[in-house]
């Protein structure tokens, strides 16, 4: 009787439990919630990219950007400033590194979404929008 008494303690505990977290994406140990917006995010930079629309880029980053030019890091601090860098910045070696990408095989930690080989970091910012948090050529 004791066993059926415990079996049944233990089973309405089960019901009463808090419900199982839900599954977490593929990005979220960067902290982005809805895989879809990487997909989006990453086809809206290859096309600015591949028409070389330096001001589309500019709006897809955040400022301060991390920016390492022929090796030597440092940081962009306006849009202004990235449009008259922009050659130095988005080389023939990152744009093509972005144009290779796919989405299947990006990599992800908690820095956030990486495109090639470190050429370009994403990740959600102030509001949860991603935006282009580095570049490195």
């Amino acid at each position: 009787m004791a066993a059926v008494a415990i079996f049944l303690v233990l089973g309405a505990a089960c019901v009463f439990a808090a419900p199982p977290a839900r599954a977490a994406g593929k990005y979220a140990v960067a902290g982005i919630d809805h895989d879809a917006s990487v997909a989006l995010f990453l086809r809206t930079l290859k096309i600015a990219a591949a028409n070389n629309d330096a001001k589309k880029i500019a709006s897809l980053a955040a400022f301060p950007l991390h920016t390492s030019v022929h090796g030597k890091p440092g940081q962009t601090v306006s849009p202004a400033l990235f449009l008259r860098r922009y050659p130095a910045i988005f080389t023939p070696k990152v744009k093509k590194a972005v144009a290779r990408q796919r989405e299947k095989d990006l990599f992800v930690n908690w820095r956030g979404v990486m495109i090639g080989d470190g050429e370009v970091w994403f990740a959600p910012v102030k509001g949860g929008r991603l935006k282009i948090i580095a570049v490195n050529n």
